[in-house]
């Protein structure tokens, strides 16, 4: 059989701690592929541990660099392409938008020299869906070009302005978007009702957390989140929400991993906490530490109130250790939460009905533990995810049809 090339471009990974969740992915690609390229655009931290054929290629470093972003914008190409996304992004009712709109298109055209002086692989892959992902098919014009997407890069309302440049562009331009989430699809396929061919799921997953968390025996009530101190994450909400609750109970324990710019605002709300709370704020931890921590126990419910969500890693992994999970319904969250075996309430929730939530969750039915991983298991394992995503990005090559939305001739 013919060796492939698969080239991918990320962010960081394989950069950094927990980046993009791709080292739960290399692995499976690495097996179908026998080249694979990774190029990050803005590496952080230490590199990771990749398999052998797995390489790195850092000519994108630096492209995520407002001043080279407006440089190429300026290029002849970037003016041309310039005038086409402004009208594309609605700049005309959100004049803010332009600068976002120019450093996108000045990031599509550093993306596009690189992949022109690298020369074609059998397949590219973007892990974000985005400028990118049209600057592969500018530089490769018969080449497969997958994308996946998620949430920052999906949901034009996440944003202010609510723009997401070059989103058209690149979901015109790939093969195949691969959305996280369902929802994630519909939103894509009710945008861009004539590319809806090429929008398709492709699940995350994460590796087996090796076990079902306990709950507390002590007659004490713990609580624990995972997510960073930031507005879409709603982390002044949350502390109301478990104040609130802890004005029902004698002992509630809520421990939080994540930092973020929010953390004063919540060091304020949990000044005026009953007595009854106490709090551990433990800031960013290596994700393995959290795991163990999630995973040894005892929990009795897990929370998220984000505004908003693509598909929540930390959610999977709470529903893999069975902890009774609190969320709002917004994203692809109820994909990952069952409402039949955990708690889901709406966006617009205040501290009361949060709190109410949290104490219907805390006294779920411990066997429910065993359904919530089981449904994991069926769902959101990442061993049988991404064995199945490389054998479909590897289908574009040794499959006998072209795939829908192809630009192969």
């Amino acid at each position: 059989m013919k060796a492939r090339t698969l080239a991918i471009v990320t962010q960081s990974f394989p950069y950094g701690a927990r980046t993009d969740f791709l080292e739960d992915e290399i692995g499976a690609l690495h097996r179908r592929f026998e080249r694979i390229v990774i190029a990050p655009t803005s590496p952080d931290g230490e590199r990771q541990e990749l398999p052998p054929g797995v390489e790195v290629d850092r000519g994108l470093v630096g492209s995520t660099e407002r001043s080279a972003r407006l440089r190429a914008a300026a290029s002849a190409r970037g003016a041309a392409l310039l005038s086409r996304e402004l009208m594309a992004a609605r700049c005309v009712r959100y004049p803010s938008a332009s600068l976002k709109v120019l450093l996108a298109v000045g990031h599509h055209e550093l993306v596009r020299r690189w992949a022109t002086s690298l020369g074609a692989p059998d397949v590219a892959y973007t892990y974000w869906l985005g400028a990118a992902t049209a600057a592969l098919r500018s530089a490769w014009a018969t080449t497969p070009v997958v994308s996946r997407v998620h949430g920052g890069d999906l949901f034009w309302e996440r944003h202010s302005p609510p723009v997401v440049p070059m989103q058209r562009s690149a979901v015109r331009s790939a093969d195949a978007v691969a959305s996280v989430s369902e929802e994630g699809a519909r939103y894509l396929r009710r945008r861009y009702p004539d590319d809806t061919g090429r929008i398709v799921v492709r699940r995350l997953g994460i590796v087996n957390t090796a076990g079902i968390a306990p709950p507390s025996d002590d007659g004490g009530c713990r609580l624990i989140s995972v997510s960073s101190l930031t507005d879409v994450k709603r982390p002044g909400l949350l502390a109301e929400s478990v104040c609130r609750f802890a004005e029902t109970r004698p002992t509630v324990t809520w421990r939080h991993y994540g930092s973020g710019p929010l953390l004063p605002e919540v060091e304020r709300i949990l000044e005026k906490a009953p007595p009854s709370l106490h709090t551990e704020l433990v800031g960013f931890v290596p994700h393995a530490e959290v795991l163990r921590d999630l995973t040894s126990g005892p929990w009795d419910a897990f929370l998220n109130v984000s505004s908003s969500e693509g598909v929540p890693v930390s959610l999977m992994e709470a529903q893999s250790a069975g902890v009774p999970v609190v969320a709002t319904r917004v994203g692809g969250t109820d994909e990952v939460v069952d409402a039949q075996l955990d708690e889901l309430v709406a966006a617009t929730a205040g501290p009361p009905e949060i709190a109410e939530a949290i104490r219907r969750a805390v006294e779920r039915p411990p066997a429910e533990r065993d359904d919530r991983r089981a449904r994991w298991g069926a769902r959101y394992d990442a061993t049988r995810n991404y064995a199945e995503f490389a054998e479909w990005l590897r289908s574009f090559v040794d499959g006998v049809e072209p795939r829908p939305g192809s630009h192969r001739p």
